[in-house]
């Protein structure tokens, strides 16, 4: 982003970095703030929250793979979201968390469900990448029709950097 501004026969020139923090399109997860700053440090932990948008159909289970540099960070805890069958692995290995969710009757349905959070443990100072991938996501509709299964894919909105210092 560049804005010129012209005052009194002078020109005033400065440059702003922006980074887009990206809503997840349908069968997509987020991770991070879902407003402002994606990646936003609280003293010496980042808290990830982990969403699904699952507007179409009900989410009934996903499997959500996030990684990070384990020499800036390491698990410290996570906590569940909508779905009442939750589990989640940390730092094992010592680079990812491990969320799963299954519940054959939720009626959870919208653009941006709690799949659950993560809270990470700054461990270095650094700009570095969190990324995923999205195991399985499966909604359906009613009874038990299939309405849409995301498997093996890459997070798109919720891949990005976040910069942390110790």
């Amino acid at each position: 982003l560049t804005a010129l501004v012209a005052c009194d026969d002078s020109l005033v020139n400065d440059s702003v970095l922006v980074a887009a923090n990206l809503q997840p399109q349908l069968g997509d997860v987020d991770v991070g703030s879902e407003n402002g700053l994606q990646f936003q440090q609280q003293g010496d932990a980042l808290e990830l929250l982990v969403r699904a948008n699952a507007a179409v159909g009900r989410l009934v289970a996903y499997q959500v793979e996030l990684s990070f540099d384990a020499d800036v960070f390491s698990g410290r805890e996570c906590s569940a979201g909508v779905l009442s069958s939750f589990t989640c692995t940390l730092d094992d290995p010592p680079d990812s968390a491990l969320l799963v969710g299954v519940d054959s009757e939720s009626t959870a349905s919208g653009a941006s469900l709690a799949l659950g959070a993560v809270v990470l443990e700054v461990k270095a100072s650094a700009v570095t990448l969190i990324s995923g991938e999205i195991v399985e996501l499966v909604r359906f509709g009613d009874g038990d029709q299939q309405l849409g299964r995301v498997f093996r894919m890459p997070l798109f909105a919720g891949e990005g950097f976040a910069f942390v210092r110790l």
